[in-house]
C-alpha cells in the first residue's frame, strides 16, 4: 500500500512540475489544475507565494481564475512537509535558498537546523576553495620550475 502511495505522489509531482515548474501556465493547465494539489506541491518544495501570483496572473489572461482557497489550503499543508528540522538541515547543507515561508510555529526549529546546515555548507566551500588554491599554487610552482630548467639547459 505504501508503494502505491509513493508512486502516486511521484506521478502527481511530475505532473505538477509541468503546471508551475517553469512558471508558465497554458489555458489547459489553468482549466484542469487541481489547485489544492498544486498548492500542496508548491508548499512541499518551499516555493515562494510569488510563484502562485505569477500563475494566477497567467490564468487570468485566459479568464480562468485559480481557486485561491484550495491553493492556500494545499500550500499550508505542503509547508508542514517542507518546514521540518531535517529538511532545514538538508537545505542548508546544499546551500539552497529559504524564502521565509515557514509558519511561525515551525519556523524556529527549521531555521536553527537550516543555519546549522548552511554553516556546514560554507565550511565545506571554504575547504574546497583552499584546496583549489593550494593545488593551483603547486601547479604554478611546477610550471615555473620546468621553465627555469629549460632556460638553464
Amino acid at each position: 500500500m505504501k508503494f502505491k502511495t509513493l508512486v502516486g505522489f511521484f506521478a502527481l509531482s511530475l505532473s505538477l512540475v509541468g503546471l508551475t515548474g517553469c512558471n508558465s501556465m497554458s489555458k489547459k493547465n489553468c482549466e484542469e489544475a487541481n489547485w489544492e494539489n498544486v498548492g500542496r506541491y508548491d508548499g512541499s518544495q518551499g516555493r515562494p507565494l510569488k510563484d502562485y501570483e505569477l500563475a494566477k496572473s497567467q490564468c487570468e489572461v485566459f479568464s480562468r481564475a485559480p481557486d485561491e482557497v484550495a491553493y492556500m489550503r494545499g500550500y499550508q499543508d505542503g509547508l508542514l512537509t517542507y518546514c521540518t528540522e531535517r529538511n532545514g538541515e538538508i537545505l542548508g547543507r546544499t546551500g539552497s535558498r529559504y524564502f521565509e515561508n515557514c509558519p511561525d510555529h515551525l519556523k524556529s526549529k527549521f531555521l536553527r537546523s537550516y543555519r546549522y546546515g548552511l554553516s556546514q555548507f560554507r565550511a565545506q566551500m571554504n575547504r574546497d576553495s583552499y584546496e583549489a588554491f593550494r593545488n593551483q599554487k603547486e601547479a604554478d610552482t611546477l610550471t615555473s620550475g620546468e621553465k627555469a630548467s629549460s632556460i638553464t639547459q
